[in-house]
C-alpha cells in the first residue's frame, strides 16, 4: 500500500515520468500509451488554447426547427460556465454511461437534491483506485468513473488512473453543476470548446485532452463513428 501512495506521488507528475496518455481505450477499449523519448520535456507540447471568458458570450443560434423572431436578434448575453456541451445520443457503451449518469444527476436536481449532495466532494476518491473493494462507499461521481477504469486492464498504472479520473470527475462535476467555480476549475486544455457548445456530437469526444482534435472530432462527425 505504502508502495502504491509513493507511486502516486512520484507519477502524478507526467513529465517525470516520461509518459503521454493515449485516450483510444475510450472508444475500443484498446488503451495504450506512448513514452516522450526526451527527456528534458516539462509538460505535453500541446498547443495552448485560451477558455472561453466567463463572461458575457453570444447565444447559440436556434435549432434549425425554429424560426427567430426580429426580437431575438442573439443579444441575449450568457454565461460561458452556464452554456451545456450539445451531445447527441450514446453512440457507444462509453457514451451511455456518462449521459445516463448526468441524465440522473439532472433529474435528482430538478426534484430539489442540493448541490453537494449531487457532485460530493471537490476531489475523486483516490482511494478507491488502491482499494477497489472500498469505492461502494466512494460517492458516485467518483465510483462512475471508478468503475469505468476497471473495466481497462491495460491501463494499469496508478499515475494514469489517478490523472484519467481526476480530469473527468471534473469535466462531470460541471456539466452537473454547471457554476462559475467549477468550470475554472477546468484545465484550460479541457475547458469546452466552442464546436463543442454549438454542434451535436458524442459524449466521449468531450474527454479527448487535446483541444484541437477535439475540434476536429466535432467538425468530422458522423464520418468518424
Amino acid at each position: 500500500m505504502d508502495q502504491q501512495r509513493s507511486s502516486v506521488t512520484s507519477g502524478m507528475t507526467m513529465a517525470t515520468s516520461g509518459e503521454r496518455l493515449n485516450l483510444g481505450f475510450v472508444l475500443d477499449g484498446q488503451p495504450s500509451r506512448q513514452t516522450s523519448s526526451s527527456p528534458h520535456h516539462s509538460h505535453p507540447t500541446i498547443p495552448t488554447f485560451p477558455r472561453l471568458p466567463a463572461t458575457n458570450m453570444p447565444t447559440p443560434a436556434p435549432a434549425a426547427a425554429q424560426t427567430p423572431k426580429p426580437h431575438e436578434n442573439f443579444d441575449t448575453p450568457l454565461l460561458a460556465h452556464s452554456v451545456p456541451i450539445r451531445n447527441i445520443p450514446p453512440t457507444c457503451p462509453f457514451d451511455k454511461i456518462l449521459l445516463d449518469f448526468l441524465s440522473d444527476r439532472r433529474a435528482r436536481a430538478a426534484d430539489g437534491a442540493s448541490s453537494d449532495t449531487l457532485v460530493g466532494p471537490a476531489y475523486p476518491s483516490v482511494a478507491s483506485l488502491l482499494n477497489p473493494e472500498r469505492s461502494i462507499y466512494a460517492h458516485p461521481l467518483s465510483k462512475v468513473f471508478t468503475d469505468i477504469l476497471a473495466r481497462f486492464p491495460d491501463l494499469s498504472a496508478l499515475p494514469e488512473q489517478v490523472a484519467v479520473l481526476y480530469i473527468m470527475f471534473l469535466i462531470m462535476r460541471w456539466q452537473i453543476s454547471p457554476t462559475l467555480e467549477n468550470y475554472e476549475r477546468l484545465p484550460e486544455w479541457v475547458t469546452p470548446r466552442p464546436s463543442q457548445l454549438f454542434t451535436p456530437h458524442p459524449a466521449w469526444v468531450d474527454h479527448l485532452p487535446w483541444p484541437r482534435m477535439r475540434d476536429r472530432m466535432v467538425s468530422l462527425y458522423p464520418e468518424i463513428s
